[in-house]
């Protein structure tokens, strides 16, 4: 008989019979074959252990079976509590031998096998940290993430310089999100073996989630990483994982170029990879390389387009590339596919870049043939609303009336957008085409949906003069200076319009209010000069005259009149 018993229950071969029932329904508990329904290979194990040990019950239970078992071992028990041991020796090679079996179940994934041999190991030698340790790393393994923090402890205890214990901790203090400790832990660990990728990966990984800690801890912890990657990568200068590890460190660093470098060298014959493409689009904007940054992102994205931090790292690179509206040097060539790049990454905010396009356009018209991109982006995701109504005002710019006039009254009609800013433009789109009464029906409109829209205003002051309708003229072009204050085109019309009617004192307010905003305002200056001048001020109408032929020397009016008002200071 070569199984022995004793062994196998974790029992002195003077163990008593009571300890011989704990014992075996201890195990049997622990490795009963129901508890591996679902892994056909650990219960097949679990079944013939479970055999052997109502093998051993059965023999060690009954005292005749247990004397018969005894003096075939030649191990007959001594009852003297005192009896003899095994040699110290002996127990060294048990206990190496123990050890190794319950790595080799841990390495085999067989959990519970593993931990009741760990358990064993520390029942018998409470000091062994190995075995606190790899009950440790089971029991997290197994989602007890408390208990193992708890042996992983007493293990680092035990022994200080057990470089694994500390890497286990440091990862399940991280797993807990218990951040100082399991920074302390990777720290350990990378000074007792500063080889160990494990740990340096764990270190950066902390680093980059930009943890609260102390600022002395998080200086040597990158003082660390430093020196480990640095020397692993010497070593090992092939080694990708660690050219990655040193490209991200030196992003939490702040050196940006030479994190580019580091990522550069690996992308090179690296097959494309959106971790590595969007750290290295991270170094490129940190460096100041926005286009370079941009060119990496986009491709980033195109490899994984879920990657939210990546997407929003690229929109802010592409919104460097929107200049202040009103920038004097036209761009709209360069800005209008960053608009409908931003458009498709972000089409919650399709009213915001609508927006900016319009204003381009406005600023802009030569180039607004540029911004047909734009619009089409805009199609694709609201085809019935804002990007119908920049359809509209490009078909405007582009002299095509009746198209932009199609695609206004869809974007009105969706109620989609600015929809007063949309009547406003069917009103011009009907004053180019010379119909009054219709452009009038469409500013009224506007005016419906946004009360005080200056333009609506202007353009109905405009349409009532030309009718003859001046005080009803007189109160848009007042309504409109509620809202633009101090506009000089406008107080220009009340002016020429109280002019026209002989309201002097009127119209020299509203022509002094004009070049106050504007004070070389050429018409302006001519017209208040004839105010002065039929007011019986000559002085003051000679010096606007001579000021207004200071600015345009061939203002023929201007001189007209100078001829005029001479003439007459010498009759």
């Amino acid at each position: 008989m070569s199984e022995n018993y004793y062994e196998l229950l974790n029992l002195d071969v003077s163990a008593s019979a009571a300890e011989i029932k704990t014992a075996w329904r201890r195990q049997l508990k622990l490795y009963h074959p129901d508890r591996f329904v679902q892994q056909p290979e650990q219960r097949e194990v679990a079944e013939r252990y479970t055999k052997q040990l109502n093998e051993a019950y059965r023999i060690l239970n009954d005292p005749i079976e247990r004397q018969i078992y005894d003096a075939q071992r030649g191990t007959l028990r001594e009852p003297d509590p005192y009896a003899r041991r095994p040699s110290a020796g002996s127990g060294r090679r048990d206990f190496q031998a123990l050890l190794k079996r319950a790595w080799l179940h841990l390495e085999r994934r067989q959990y519970e096998l593993a931990y009741a041999e760990f358990e064993t190991i520390a029942r018998r030698n409470p000091q062994s940290a190995e075995a606190h340790l790899g009950m440790g790393e089971v029991l997290i393994l197994m989602g007890s993430l408390q208990e193992g923090i708890n042996l992983l402890s007493l293990a680092a205890n035990l022994d200080p310089d057990l470089a694994d214990a500390h890497l286990w901790l440091g990862a399940a203090f991280r797993q807990a999100q218990q951040h100082y400790p399991a920074m302390r832990s990777y720290l350990r660990a990378c000074r007792l073996l500063p080889q160990s990728v494990d740990a340096v990966r764990g270190l950066l990984e902390l680093v980059r989630e930009e943890i609260s800690v102390d600022e002395p801890l998080k200086g040597e912890t990158l003082r660390n990483l430093s020196a480990s990657i640095e020397y692993l990568v010497c070593r090992y200068p092939g080694d990708r994982k660690l050219l990655l590890g040193l490209g991200q460190l030196r992003l939490v660093q702040g050196r940006s170029e030479e994190a580019v470098q580091a990522l550069r060298t690996l992308s090179n014959g690296t097959p494309p990879n959106a971790l590595l493409r969007g750290l290295l689009g991270q170094a490129y904007e940190g460096a100041g390389q926005v286009e370079e940054a941009v060119k990496t992102l986009r491709w980033a994205l195109r490899l994984d387009p879920e990657a939210a931090e990546v997407r929003q790292r690229l929109i802010r690179c592409l919104r460097q590339g929107l200049p202040d509206v009103g920038d004097p040097i036209p761009r709209a060539q360069a800005i209008a596919p960053v608009l409908a790049e931003l458009v498709s990454l972000e089409p919650s905010r399709a009213d915001e870049y609508t927006t900016h396009a319009v204003e381009i356009i406005d600023y802009y018209p030569a180039q607004s043939g540029a911004l047909e991109q734009v619009a089409l982006a805009l199609d694709g995701i609201a085809q019935k609303g804002d990007g119908a109504f920049l359809r509209g005002l490009l078909a405007m710019d582009a002299g095509n009336l009746s198209q932009a006039t199609r695609y206004l009254e869809i974007a009105l009609r969706n109620q989609v957008g600015d929809r007063a800013e949309a009547a406003y433009r069917l009103g011009l789109c009907q004053m180019r085409l010379d119909d009054l009464q219709e452009a009038a029906i469409w500013y009224e409109r506007a005016l419906g949906i946004q009360r005080n829209h200056p333009s609506a205003h202007i353009a109905l002051g405009d349409i009532c003069q030309i009718r003859g309708e001046y005080d009803d003229a007189a109160q848009h072009f007042e309504a409109a200076l509620r809202v633009l204050r101090d506009h000089p085109e406008v107080h220009l019309r009340l002016a020429n319009l109280y002019h026209s009617q002989g309201q002097l004192d009127l119209a020299r307010t509203h022509y002094e209010h004009t070049l106050t905003a504007d004070p070389d305002h050429k018409e302006a200056l001519y017209r208040l000069a004839l105010v002065q001048a039929k007011a019986g001020e000559p002085s003051e109408a000679l010096r606007l005259l001579q000021h207004l032929l200071v600015l345009a020397p061939s203002h023929s009016q201007a001189q007209d009149a100078l001829y005029h008002l001479h003439a007459w200071q010498r009759s």
